[in-house]
């Protein structure tokens, strides 16, 4: 984390009160922001039961950064295609290498 990182968080009414489904919610959310110009991450998610984690997780390997990368936009190209799939993202962030 650093201050170019930023979280929004948001405490709801409890199911019984409130109108609207926290899937609603996160919906309409994600469709009020929009397109933002060119973020490393963004990813509007809810607090879960059972075990953490995300729904997939791919791991890729290997020596070269210009093409694991490559192979992170394909992956995630091709998962963009089902209907439902959102929060795409990996954690190759630019800057210095780790030594």
């Amino acid at each position: 984390m650093g201050p170019h990182v930023a979280t929004v968080r948001l405490d709801l009414l409890s199911a019984e009160v409130r109108n609207t489904s926290v899937n609603e919610l996160t919906e309409a959310w994600r469709q009020h922001v929009g397109e933002l110009a060119a973020p490393v991450a963004l990813s509007f998610s809810q607090p879960s039961l059972g075990p953490a984690g995300r729904d997939i997780e791919v791991r890729v390997k290997g020596e070269d950064l210009a093409q694991l990368k490559l192979a992170s936009v394909a992956v995630q190209s091709y998962l963009s295609q089902f209907a439902g799939v959102t929060d795409l993202l990996d954690d190759m962030r630019p800057g210095k290498e780790e030594v």
